[in-house]
């Protein structure tokens, strides 16, 4: 079977690539603090931060896969979808939340949205499709 690279497999690609730029943080602490604006971290915050990196990374992986292999798309859709559905929310219901932290909730929340749209897009077309 031949890969066709359509817009779902571009829209899989960017939120792919957005969510496992974190990943970069594994190699590095001063990173993941420059990315959250974090002023001091010590070293079991600097270890659960490179987790939470790795983990990043798997996600955004999965989707860049599921841009290639469609059986794999709603899978990573969903697994995306909880993460980046779930820190907006929990940095809404934190008394204090910092600016930069409050971007990267708004980058979630876009990447959300447009994942949202194409599982939509994806469900059409399999409606289409067994037509």
């Amino acid at each position: 079977m031949r890969f066709r690279f359509d817009g779902h497999a571009a829209a899989l690609i960017a939120v792919g690539v957005l969510n496992a730029m974190p990943a970069l943080g594994v190699v590095s602490v001063q990173r993941m603090r420059e990315a959250y604006g974090l002023d001091a971290v010590d070293e079991n915050v600097g270890l659960l931060l490179r987790h939470r990196a790795v983990l990043f990374g798997v996600l955004g992986i999965g989707l860049i896969v599921g841009a290639r292999r469609p059986r794999w798309r709603e899978p990573a859709i969903a697994a995306n979808a909880v993460s980046l559905v779930s820190f907006p929310a929990l940095a809404a219901a934190t008394q204090s939340v910092d600016p930069q932290l409050t971007r990267v909730a708004a980058i979630d929340v876009a990447a959300a949205a447009l994942l949202g749209g194409v599982w939509l897009s994806i469900r059409r077309s399999q409606r289409r499709g067994a037509r």
